[in-house]
């Protein structure tokens, strides 16, 4: 991800309220239309808290109706 859109990402992040979950195509609302490769966004975002680049966030658990990474507002 380019640093414009973990920023973009960041402040939607931030404006959530603690507890909240989401999944990445929810969190980037009318964005996530204009997201090429959505299976590769969606590795980069997870991979992005893992590493610390995106923060007030965790990765809840796995939603299999359908398949999709659920995550939760922490702070």
């Amino acid at each position: 991800m380019i640093t414009t859109i973990f920023s973009l990402v960041q402040s939607k992040i931030d404006a959530l309220p603690k507890g909240t979950e989401f999944d990445v195509k929810t969190l980037m609302g009318r964005e996530w239309s204009s997201i090429q490769s959505k299976q590769s966004f969606g590795r980069e975002f997870k991979k992005a808290i893992a590493d610390g680049r995106l923060t007030g966030i965790i990765h809840d658990h796995l939603d299999n109706s359908p398949r999709r990474d659920i995550y939760k507002k922490t702070s």
